[in-house]
């Protein structure tokens, strides 16, 4: 049980702090670009800005080099000094949500919500239908995971 508690409060450490890591390199592209102000909506953007950035330069990284812990790393440099760099932006987030304490309880009960069904071990399964032969072939038909793949009977193959 209290594995499953600690898996928990590591999921959800790990989405603050990609949260942290994509807002601040949201926010210093917003105060690049000339934008200072912070509600509801910069943070939000801000976010989605973060995102969107990390997935560009992943795109890029991964025509130069392959994708593994070098990249962490200097997303976290990029992550720090965002918040450097936007520290005033992010200094007025957290007045606001001081100021919203039953929202920060609320969206903390969220989270750890959310996060209590992940660190169950998933599992596949996979739905195999014999439908009726299509009518230009005579073959079998099969549906597996909602896609249908019909071989005709003059290709020979050995696996479907």
């Amino acid at each position: 049980m209290i594995n499953f508690v600690l898996a928990m409060l590591w999921i959800s450490a790990s989405w603050i702090l990609l949260m942290a890591s994509f807002c601040s390199i949201g926010f210093s592209a917003q105060r690049l670009f000339g934008f200072r102000g912070v509600n509801s909506e910069s943070t939000l953007s801000a976010f989605w800005i973060g995102w969107c950035l990390v997935l560009m330069f992943l795109q890029v990284w991964h025509l130069v080099a392959p994708v593994d812990a070098r990249v962490i790393g200097v997303l976290l440099i990029a992550s720090v000094a965002g918040i450097a760099y936007s520290r005033q932006s992010i200094a007025e987030l957290l007045e606001l949500v001081k100021a919203h304490k039953l929202l920060l309880i609320a969206g903390s009960v969220l989270l750890l919500w959310l996060a209590h069904f992940c660190p169950t071990v998933p599992t596949i399964r996979i739905r195999i239908e014999r439908l009726p032969p299509h009518p230009k072939w005579f073959c079998p038909t099969v549906l597996i995971r909602r896609t249908v793949l019909c071989r005709p009977s003059n290709i020979s193959t050995t696996t479907l």
